[in-house]
């Protein structure tokens, strides 16, 4: 560190929005005297190294800058210039599409650079994400211990000058939250905005064919392999074996009938005349007064 500079131990260290992180107490240094790290006590979290380039030293304290800002503030000032080139890239080759084989190098490069500063914006926007939704919890917190003390006060729990402390400090700390969640909220959009340009800049500008180059030879398309159907066990077959046919019998001649030989027949017997009984002689008349009585 240069004489000219201001000093930074024993400086009490605070973060962007006023809260206080620790106080300065050290420094690792490279072989040619730049400072590497500072070493801060942050009380319960123990002793912290935080790298010198988070830091902004003042004449009365050190202004820590966290990491999520100062790698959205990165990507969004080296992906804005690239869009800008890229955009005046596609300008140039609408107005002459000779050059086109000359900057084509050039293009690959700033789309080789785009591609990797879009896998470092995944990694921040997560980032950004993840702080969001701690800063909502420490709202909670907050909002929490001023409603207790509220209640506290209410009942006569605690002196009305507690109470004006804790609501002052809950007030401060709800502010100061606010504020980061707003910065974080607008670096959220203006990476939205980026990502919007990044999509438009090839269908905004028009294209030029070179005039002098011949068109590439079509290559042949792959023939895409059929996938492998799933094998079906086949179902089982019942075949029905054909009823053999009824073979007519052969028709055979009636053989000749036999003629019994002649019985001969025995003459009728003759008839008899066989006489009928006759009637029983009447009943005398002293015989049937007898019979009646």
């Amino acid at each position: 560190m240069n004489e000219n500079e201001p000093s930074i131990m024993g400086k009490h260290v605070n973060d962007m929005y006023g809260s206080r992180v620790g106080k300065a107490v050290g420094t690792t240094t490279d072989i040619d005297g730049t400072v590497v790290t500072v070493g801060v006590d942050c009380g319960y979290r123990g002793l912290m190294e935080i790298p010198f380039e988070h830091l902004v030293v003042q004449e009365d304290s050190i202004v820590y800058v966290p990491q999520w800002r100062l790698e959205s503030q990165k990507i969004l000032r080296e992906k804005g210039l690239l869009i800008r080139r890229l955009r005046a890239l596609h300008i140039i080759l609408s107005e002459s599409g000779r050059m086109r084989d000359d900057s084509e190098s050039v293009r690959r490069g700033y789309e080789e650079k785009l591609s990797t500063i879009n896998g470092s914006e995944y990694t921040v926007r997560e980032t950004l994400a993840a702080r969001m939704a701690e800063l909502h919890e420490q709202m909670k917190v907050a909002k929490s211990l001023r409603f207790d003390a509220t209640i506290q006060y209410k009942s006569s729990e605690i002196l009305e000058s507690d109470y004006k402390v804790v609501k002052a400090s809950t007030s401060e700390i709800l502010e100061r939250i606010e504020y980061e969640i707003s910065e974080i909220g607008n670096m959220q959009g203006r990476l939205e905005e980026l990502a919007s340009e990044e999509s438009q800049i090839y269908d905004s500008i028009p294209q030029v064919e070179a005039p002098v180059a011949a068109p590439p030879e079509p290559e042949p398309e792959a023939i895409p392999e059929p996938e492998p159907e799933a094998i079906h066990e086949p179902e089982p077959v019942t075949i029905h074996e054909p009823e053999p046919e009824a073979i007519p019998e052969p028709v055979r001649e009636p053989e000749p009938t036999a003629i019994p030989p002649e019985v001969p027949v025995a003459p009728p017997a003759p008839a008899y005349n066989i006489p009928e009984p006759p009637p029983a002689p009447p009943k005398s008349d002293w015989l049937a007064r007898m019979t009646s009585q």
